[in-house]
């Protein structure tokens, strides 16, 4: 419930992994997906092209036939489909501020504009604060959300 009104219906895997909206996105999971800003760099039948961070670009095979060049959007990952190193359809690199070790888990927080970019690694990770880390995106992965706040699906 968002403010008193069904979000989405459907099995917690599904909402999971297919949010209709950014509150069903920042609700299920723990911790909560990343949200980055960003805008529309170009769009085809088959992928929406997203400005990452000013410093790459991320093709994502979402598209919404709403949206336009230069709009504004919000990229919505969750920490544990971000990969150490860079792999995947783009990266992008930033500091450890926080190195959580939970055990079984490591959520390493990462410095960027507005909240911190939170990714899960191994629990045996030897990454500390003060290191600097590449992080992978893999597309596929990637939500988008519009200033509505509704995905595009």
């Amino acid at each position: 419930l968002d403010n008193g009104i069904v979000s989405q219906k459907g099995n917690p895997m599904r909402l999971y992994n297919d949010p209709s909206n950014l509150f069903v996105a920042g609700f299920i999971g723990s911790p909560k997906m990343n949200f980055i800003d960003s805008k529309i760099i170009s769009k085809n039948q088959d992928f929406t092209e997203i400005d990452l961070f000013g410093t790459s670009s991320l093709k994502i095979p979402k598209i919404n036939k709403d949206i336009n060049e230069g709009d504004k959007v919000q990229l919505g990952i969750r920490p544990e489909h971000l990969t150490i190193n860079g792999e995947g359809d783009a990266s992008w690199e930033s500091k450890v501020f926080v190195a959580e070790k939970l055990g079984s888990g490591t959520f390493l927080y990462l410095e960027k504009e507005g909240e911190p970019l939170v990714v899960q690694t191994e629990g045996d990770s030897n990454i500390k604060v003060g290191d600097t880390v590449k992080i992978g995106f893999t597309a596929s992965r990637c939500h988008l959300f519009n200033t509505n706040n509704q995905a595009f699906k």
